[in-house]
């Protein structure tokens, strides 16, 4: 009886197994149908799907018709061209469009083009906040899923990711003759399926992801075993981050070394960075300097490329137009006005884009001046990609292409005929020391005989942050201490050789400035002008930039054994603090000093001038790395000088300026500055011996 139990409640269970196991095999029978999308259709028009392959607008005109119905503008088919061209040859290209001329969407479908007929493997999407950045993957990913004729013509795609219907776990899971498709299906990813068909047409496993600039993306996260190939910085800049230098910066480094670098040793990458300068200097303007970044090719696009000639006549139309809008909003009056007088309103005008215009207007020229006319300064930097200067500059260096002009006749190394001192400035770097010689005449007239680094670069235009030929790598195995001791020393061997004029005569330096402010050399400058004796022309200079509320160096007290001068000061020597002395100046001032200079005509007297036949762009953009803004107080009112928000380099702005401070100290003198220095010498001497004979009785 027990046994024939036993029996029941053993079959009654394996009758339940049976049945569980029926059930799961069921299940997962309609599963894997659930999964299983089958294979994609035939290409419907191969021959359409091969003429856009090496044609980005063809493609564009093509499977984007609606989108970009409008007639392209010279400037869009060189936009066009030169995307192209960066995919295809691996290039870096940067394009400053007005705002809304298209470009973020030309650019996100020149991916999508360049990654369905296989071109790129692994592009990778920047912007500037999150949300743009997802605007670049939700873009995409509509059109992969909603656009009937890439589904028509590339299927081994469309097929598959039309049939997740955008659910991440159904794309993640998703086979195709049994085998996973490989598709991936991310907030910020898309990965191509991997299939026959993809593998056939050049395409499978290819990858689209976004991110921010600021963001880890930055670094190229590895995906699939691949490295990006293919960079996209849309609108790398915000207009809160174009008004800061640091974030500036910050942004140019992501650039420059993290996405350049992301394709690792040995590959190429294609960088193409589209944007519109917001301010001066800002990321965006600074790259389209071809001096500073020659590989990015900038191209400035402006929504007018030439002002209309009759300014009168505009500001008319303007006035009307204004008295429309403030009655009953209708603009009609200005548009026959315009029509009437047209031929004349758009003489010497050309614009980027003649299907570019607002509704009711009647040419794209009317419609971008009135942009003009209501912002001008936003029409400046959002359409013309010029913006207007927003520094208060009182102050002003003049321009560079002015500064470029002054040349004094005579070649490097030459001292003028009409100069008879030399001074010499040293900025001490990190990596570098930045050295100017200038030849001083009367009231302060000076050519720039020889400037550079030391070590010497042998280029004519680089920056402090990509400098190779360093201290440390010129004397190997040496700390920075020992290295910048060394470079000091050779450096002021070279500068104390003597300098030539033309009638055979030699002159020396007669007082250089080191600058001791860098914190990490100050004890080495001191030691190095110890070490060369008293009779070296050599002292250690401390700028300081006085604000108008502080105390000038005059008034500051003097001691016994001061030297006092304009606007600097020499320290009696105190051997229990420093072995040697040591010069304090008031940079607010000299630097206010040297643009008064440079805005002297040659050849009137305190004119600046370079020396003869040099590549000087670089010397003048480090004099335009500051502005001189006037601040009144209580006390008295001055300029202050601020670097602008930019990451300019500005040691020959410092050289310039330390010496003038040098040439000052040696004895060049403007003749007012030289007649009140007198009197009051005069009327110091007569109240010593005042004193003298008060204390004598």
């Amino acid at each position: 009886m027990v046994r024939a139990e036993i029996y029941r409640e053993r079959s009654g269970k394996k009758k339940e197994r049976d049945a569980r196991r029926a059930s799961s095999l069921q299940t997962r029978a309609i599963y894997d149908d659930v999964r299983e999308v089958g294979v994609p259709p035939a290409i419907v028009d191969p021959k359409r799907r091969a003429a856009a392959k090496n044609n980005l607008r063809l493609h564009l005109e093509t499977y984007h018709a609606a989108e970009f119905s409008l007639g392209w503008s010279e400037s869009h088919l060189l936009l066009i061209e030169t995307l192209q061209q960066a995919v295809l040859e691996f290039l870096c290209q940067l394009i400053a469009f007005p705002r809304g001329s298209g470009k973020t969407s030309i650019a996100r479908r020149m991916v999508e083009w360049a990654t369905l007929h296989g071109h790129l493997k692994y592009p990778l999407l920047f912007a500037a906040e999150a949300s743009k950045a997802q605007q670049h993957i939700d873009s995409i990913r509509n059109d992969l899923m909603n656009n009937d004729l890439l589904m028509e013509d590339f299927p081994e795609v469309c097929h598959f990711i039309r049939a997740s219907e955008g659910v991440a776990n159904r794309a993640l899971y998703q086979t195709s003759r049994g085998l996973v498709t490989g598709l991936r299906w991310g907030a910020s990813l898309i990965v191509f399926p991997n299939v026959e068909e993809t593998r056939d047409r050049g395409n499978a496993g290819s990858v689209i992801t976004t991110g921010t600039i600021t963001g880890s993306a930055a670094r190229g996260p590895l995906i699939n075993n691949m490295r990006p190939d293919f960079a996209l910085a849309d609108d790398p800049q915000n207009r809160r981050s174009a008004g800061s230098r640091k974030q500036n910066r910050d942004r140019l480094d992501v650039i420059n070394g993290d996405i350049m670098g992301m394709a690792g040793p040995g590959k190429k990458l294609s960088l193409v960075v589209t944007g519109t300068v917001i301010y001066k200097e800002d990321a965006i303007d600074q790259m389209l300097n071809r001096d500073k970044y020659p590989q990015m090719n900038g191209i400035r696009v402006r929504m007018i490329e030439s002002m209309p000639v009759n300014e009168e006549l505009w500001d008319q139309w303007w006035d009307i137009f204004k008295a429309c809008t403030t009655s009953d909003r209708d603009t009609t009056r200005a548009h026959d006005f315009y029509r009437e007088h047209q031929a004349e309103l758009e003489r010497g005008a050309k614009v980027y884009w003649e299907d570019r215009k607002f509704a009711g207007f009647n040419s794209a020229l009317e419609s971008a001046m009135m942009l003009y006319y209501s912002d001008p300064e936003t029409f400046a930097s959002e359409y013309q990609n010029e913006p207007l200067e927003h520094i208060q500059d009182d102050t002003k260096m003049p321009p560079i292409e002015k500064m470029l002009t002054h040349q004094s006749g005579f070649h490097q190394y030459i001292v003028p005929d009409y100069c008879d001192t030399v001074t010499a400035f040293i900025d001490v770097q990190k990596t570098c020391l930045y050295y100017g010689v200038y030849a001083w005449g009367d009231q302060f007239t000076c050519s720039v005989i020889d400037y550079g680094t030391f070590p010497r670069q042998n280029r004519h235009y680089f920056q402090l942050v990509n400098v190779n030929k360093t201290m440390v790598r010129k004397f190997p195995g040496s700390s920075f201490e020992s290295a910048c001791f060394k470079s000091l020393h050779a450096l002021m061997d070279q500068l104390e050789r003597g300098w030539t004029r033309l009638d055979g005569s030699v002159l020396p330096v007669s007082k250089g400035i080191v600058d001791a402010n860098f914190g990490e050399s100050t004890e080495v400058v001191y030691r190095v002008i110890h070490e060369r004796g008293p009779q070296t022309p050599w002292i250690p200079g401390h700028g300081m930039g006085i604000r108008s509320s502080g105390r000038l160096i005059a008034e500051m007290g003097r001691k016994k054994g001061d030297q006092l001068g304009l606007h600097w000061r020499i320290p009696a020597l105190d051997k229990r603090k420093r072995p040697v002395r040591h010069v304090v100046y008031d940079t607010n001032f000299w630097k206010t000093f040297l643009s008064e200079r440079w805005n002297t005509e040659v050849p009137e007297p305190g004119h600046q001038t370079l020396y003869k036949g040099g590549k000087h762009r670089m010397y003048c953009e480090h004099l335009h790395a500051e502005y001189g803004m006037r601040v009144i107080t209580e006390k008295r009112n001055a300029i202050e000088w601020q670097e602008k928000p930019s990451r300019e380099d500005n040691h020959f702005l410092d050289c310039h300026t330390g010496a003038q401070v040098a040439a000052s100290i040696a004895g060049i003198q403007m003749k007012a500055m030289k007649r009140v220095t007198q009197e009051t010498r005069k009327r110091q001497k007569v109240t010593a011996d005042t004193i003298a004979a008060m204390t004598t009785r």
